[in-house]
This record gives C-alpha cells, sequence and structure tokens, in this order.
C-alpha cells in the first residue's frame, strides 16, 4: 500500500516513469494487488507504452477471480480503442456495461468506438446518455459528439455541439484540452 501511494504521488505530480517504477515494486511484493496493477496501467497509457498496458490489463482481468470491477474492462477497451481496434473494444466496453451502465467514461468510450466503427445514430445515442449522466461538465463528451458528427456529415449538429462546449467551457480550457488530445 504504502509503496503504490508513493506511486500515486509520482503519477499525479505528472512524473509517471518514476510511478511505473513503484508500482512494478509493489508488484514484486504483491503481484495480486489489483489496485496497484490498475493504477499502473494509467501511467503507461499515458506514456504510450501500449503494448506493455495491454499486458498488464489482461493479468488484471484473468487474476480478478470473481471480483470483476467495470474499470477493468473499461481500460482495456480504452487501449484497443487508441490502437485502432474498436470492434475489439466495443467487446469489452460491453462487459464494463453489464456491470455499470449508467458510468459516462464507458458510454463515452462505447460512442467513440461505435463511431469509428461507422455506427454513428447508436454512437450518438451512447454519447447524449453520457452527457446526461455528467450534466455536461465532461469536455471529452462534446469532443466526441463533435466528431461523431463530423464523420457522419451532420452539420447542423456540429453546430449545436460546438455553440453547447464554446457556452459551457472558455477558451482557454477548450486549447489546453485540445493540446493534450494531441
Amino acid at each position: 500500500d504504502i509503496i503504490g501511494n508513493m506511486a500515486s504521488i509520482y503519477y499525479h505530480n505528472n512524473q509517471y516513469q518514476k510511478a511505473v517504477e513503484l508500482y512494478k515494486e509493489a508488484l514484486k511484493i504483491d503481484p495480486e494487488f489489483l489496485k496497484v496493477r490498475y493504477d499502473l496501467i494509467k501511467p503507461l497509457v499515458l506514456m504510450e507504452k501500449w503494448e506493455e498496458a495491454s499486458k498488464h490489463a489482461d493479468l488484471l482481468i484473468s487474476n480478478s477471480k470473481g471480483y470483476i470491477n467495470e474499470d477493468y474492462f473499461n481500460i482495456k477497451g480504452f487501449i484497443l480503442l487508441w490502437n485502432n481496434h474498436p470492434e475489439e473494444a466495443l467487446s469489452f466496453f460491453r462487459k464494463a456495461l453489464s456491470l455499470a451502465p449508467n458510468k459516462s467514461s464507458i458510454l463515452v468510450n462505447t460512442g467513440v468506438a461505435l463511431s469509428l466503427m461507422g455506427s454513428h445514430k447508436n454512437a450518438q445515442w451512447f454519447l447524449h446518455r453520457a452527457a446526461q449522466n455528467t450534466n455536461s461538465k465532461d469536455i471529452m463528451i462534446y469532443f466526441s459528439l463533435i466528431e461523431n458528427s463530423l464523420r457522419s456529415d451532420d452539420l447542423a449538429s456540429v453546430d449545436i455541439y460546438t455553440e453547447r462546449l464554446f457556452a459551457s467551457f472558455d477558451i482557454k480550457t477548450i486549447k489546453a484540452h485540445l493540446n493534450n488530445l494531441s
């Protein structure tokens, strides 16, 4: 616990490599410490160490022994999504949704996967549901709604969601999030 907490401090201070080293040290002590393994995946993703993150996600899911957490399936799906495997990702998001059908992050990820697969109407449904759950406080939902509308050539919806984006967030926040996405 202590080493994992130390790693979390480094993670929250954007010192991802040091966080990874400490999370791995904690896992040497207890390889089945699921929380630490889950926490390890987050800096690996931010460092774009996709293969290693995916392996740890697989271990997380296979070692959960009766304790199934929706976040485990969601993070595995997220890794697959960012590696351009939306169909595979969708199967993990469905498992996550079966455990937590109203969790916004899972709804957004499902919507993005469906959008990438060309199922824009279904994607919009999931993204709208996520927006309702967060009361429109998640900027990623707006970005995803705009992107889905662009993919489906629905320019009227692009205008609507862009207006809502600018009504909900200041330009500095929007720019910062767009820069982080790149």
